[in-house]
């Protein structure tokens, strides 16, 4: 029974290996140009930790910085309320290439940047493990202001179905609470 479990994980965890090499780096990624500030005005992911938290999540802010070796700073702020107030977590996405990184020189992930034009939107998927140890997939729409960009939605949305994610796992946050107000990102 265990060699079966065991099996099939390693079936679905060479599937989503395929999956990602069909998602394209987007054309003519400038890094410097994404640099700075986003609003993550959507995602969708089956990871465990992000659909255990949805429910409380509000609009996060990732400040993206040039690290000098050339690899990119993500310096995610989550609002979670109360006297907490603030939630900081620093993730470095190391180059594979512009517009593609990985979060961890020793796990298997994969980052891309696949759509969007750097000024307004960028949309952003991830193949990765989660920190249950189960593999997930997860798409998420930045912004510059806190809205979400009509064109970009649908782009959004057409990515999150490509990867086999339904739309009940899409969520929204909310632009509420002090965070999504804070220039200190």
């Amino acid at each position: 029974m265990f060699a079966m479990w065991m099996s099939l994980g390693l079936i679905f965890s060479s599937l989503l290996m395929v999956q990602a090499m069909d998602i394209p780096v987007m054309d003519n990624f400038d890094t410097k140009e994404f640099l700075g500030k986003w609003y993550n005005v959507a995602v969708a992911s089956d990871c465990p930790e992000v659909n255990m938290f949805k429910a409380m999540l509000r609009m996060p802010i990732t400040n993206f910085s040039l690290l000098d070796n050339g690899d990119v700073m993500a310096a995610t702020g989550y609002y979670v309320g109360g006297t907490t107030g603030c939630l900081l977590i620093d993730m470095t996405y190391y180059t594979i290439k512009p517009g593609q990184y990985t979060k961890s020189v020793i796990e298997k992930s994969d980052i891309r940047f696949v759509k969007g034009d750097l000024h307004d939107s960028i949309i952003e998927y991830t193949q990765g493990t989660s920190d249950f140890g189960t593999a997930c997939l997860m798409v998420r729409l930045f912004a510059r202001k806190p809205e979400i960009p009509t064109a970009a939605l649908e782009d959004f949305k057409s990515l999150v179905q490509t990867v086999g994610l339904s739309e009940g796992y899409i969520t929204y946050p909310p632009r509420t609470g002090i965070l999504a107000d804070s220039s200190t990102i």
